[in-house]
């Protein structure tokens, strides 16, 4: 009679259980499984990279085609502020050297690219991957534990500009630290 009755109740107490967890609506129980649920927060951005730019685009294999060709190193800093449901804005500032080429347009030198108030869209999975769509290009990386700092990377993906930047491939490491909430 006393296994009967533990067995009812352990019963019980897993389907009492079960409903609270259910009916919990992410604020308890559904954060251990969905820690990455009410993301947001405002981030500085510290970046570094290598761009080049083909007049004329590039082939399967991301070799510029015939035509004009440069290349250039770039830093940037910038800000990204995070809005919990997947969206969010940025603002950088890009530093870009242009290097030696035998056809370099734009002429040698260093060249600054200011934006501001960018919109973008980013998931996160319950692991912490992040995929921000951003500029016609997706940055993929990873959140802390702590959610307080990111890594994003963009690799061989090819944006169309206007001259003189035209077809360009930038790949791109970013850190970004969580200054605000």
């Amino acid at each position: 009679m006393k296994r009967i009755l533990a067995i009812v109740a352990v019963a019980a107490f897993s389907t009492l259980l079960s409903t609270a967890v259910a009916s919990d609506s992410g604020q308890g129980w559904w954060w251990v499984s969905k820690p990455f649920k009410y993301f947001q927060g405002t981030y500085e951005m510290i970046a570094s990279g290598s761009c080049i730019h083909s007049e004329n685009g590039y082939d399967d294999q991301h070799s510029p085609l015939p035509g004009k060709v440069y290349a250039g190193t770039t830093v940037a800093n910038g800000t990204w502020i995070f809005n919990r449901g997947g969206k969010g804005s940025y603002s950088f500032t890009n530093y870009a050297t242009i290097l030696p080429s035998a056809d370099a347009t734009p002429p040698l030198g260093i060249r600054v690219l200011i934006r501001n108030n960018l919109p973008f869209t980013y998931e996160i999975t319950p692991f912490g991957d992040i995929t921000v769509h951003a500029g016609g290009i997706d940055l993929v990386g990873s959140i802390s534990i702590d959610r307080n700092t990111m890594t994003l990377l963009s690799a061989n993906q090819v944006q169309k500009f206007d001259s003189p930047l035209w077809f360009t491939i930038c790949n791109t490491a970013r850190t970004l630290i969580k200054v605000d909430d």
